[in-house]
């Protein structure tokens, strides 16, 4: 016979949410991995200083002997689809705003639905 621990907890994932460079929903998501697709690239100068930051020769201890990196493009934020209004954007950080589509996204895909 198998005993249980009280503070034992099963979980089940009924549903999935993404937003990741190149897929801002988990059905492009799979499709780049059945593809085979990656979006890792060479960070662009807006977002990486290279010439202050990368040492490829890794003898600099303060800097990254790597300059590749993948982004997260085309993501949009509207607080007034979770009921707030549109100034808070400003105090909400962008992970935060990503966590709360991607939630939404997977409540989503198991069929809950917030309420309006």
């Amino acid at each position: 016979m198998k005993h249980h621990r009280e503070d034992d907890q099963r979980i089940a994932i009924i549903g999935i949410g993404a937003t990741l460079p190149g897929a801002l929903d988990p059905h492009t998501y799979w499709q780049d991995q059945l593809a085979a697709r990656h979006h890792i690239a060479k960070l662009p100068s807006q977002i990486w200083d290279s010439d202050r930051l990368y040492d490829p020769t890794r003898q600099d201890s303060d800097r990254s002997y790597s300059n590749i990196g993948a982004i997260v493009r085309g993501f949009s934020f509207d607080p007034r689809d979770f009921g707030m209004p549109p100034k808070v954007r400003r105090s909400i950080d962008i992970s935060q705003q990503a966590t709360l589509v991607t939630a939404r996204q997977a409540l989503a895909d198991a069929g809950i639905t917030a309420p309006t």
